[in-house]
């Protein structure tokens, strides 16, 4: 791909996404995200993985941190939440649950 001249420079790689995207879906479709992680990271490029929340609320350091509380919402029921990851005096703060639309906002005293 870097000596195709469709896709040298930007505005070559603007005219021909549609074909851009196709070879790089093919391309990044052989490995998984993790495999792409781990090899990005080789390189080293800084690099993470974007995850799904379903990823986010099955992630072993999130489970084990102590980080995912849950909450009573008052139509939806109990609803698993991420709380702050910073502790007061050995505290998390505590989640307040969503406020629905029509509810008033508290005033603010600034």
């Amino acid at each position: 791909m870097a000596t195709d001249e469709r896709f040298a420079r930007n505005p070559h790689r603007v005219a021909n996404r549609e074909e851009l995207v196709a070879v790089l879906q093919e391309e990044f479709s052989k490995k998984t995200a993790d495999e792409w992680v781990e090899e990005v990271r080789g390189a080293g490029v800084p690099i993470g993985p974007v995850n799904t929340l379903a990823d986010v609320f099955s992630d072993g350091h999130v489970l084990s941190s102590d980080i995912l509380q849950d909450v009573e919402h008052p139509a939806a029921g109990m609803l698993k939440m991420l709380a702050s990851p910073i502790l007061m005096d050995g505290e998390r703060l505590s989640i307040r649950r969503p406020r629905r639309p029509w509810e008033s906002t508290p005033e603010k005293s600034w």
